[in-house]
């Protein structure tokens, strides 16, 4: 019975350690922050009208309408309004996810806020040219 109080004594202590060391760390807000990162969708329209990166304009449709099949189809068809706003789609979700991955590396000191800024730059023009795209030269329903 002595040995497995001990033992569950141990284990308290060794849990407590561990709590402690984790709540102290330095590096808490970082690792939170790269969470916070991480818990976000990789790719898509984001849905809140207010972030960086919003489509007025359902995502389903945006990927019905420029994934790379419709482009190529398009190709085909010379349909060079969808083969333009593929492009356009492709090169926002390529800033999206640059400025995603910029935002990881900012955490983990890799690249600079300047350089940070740059991809967030980036992506709010790459946003900014596919909602003009949508809004004058197509008809959504």
């Amino acid at each position: 019975m002595k040995g497995l109080s001990l033992a569950v004594c141990l284990i308290i202590v060794v849990l407590g350690f561990f709590a402690f060391m984790l709540r102290n760390n330095p590096d808490r807000k970082h690792i939170q922050d790269a969470l916070g990162v991480l818990r976000e969708p990789l790719t898509g329209v984001p849905g809140e009208s207010d972030s960086i990166g919003f489509i007025k304009v359902n995502e389903s449709q945006l990927n019905q309408r420029f994934s790379i099949d419709a482009g190529l189809s398009a190709l085909e068809h010379s349909d060079l309004q969808t083969v333009k706003g593929t492009l356009i789609y492709q090169q926002y979700l390529r800033a999206q996810l640059e400025y995603k991955l910029a935002e990881l590396k900012e955490i983990g000191g890799d690249i600079t806020s300047k350089e940070l800024l740059e991809r967030r730059s980036n992506y709010v023009d790459a946003t900014s040219k596919l909602q003009a795209y949508i809004d004058s030269q197509l008809k959504w329903k």
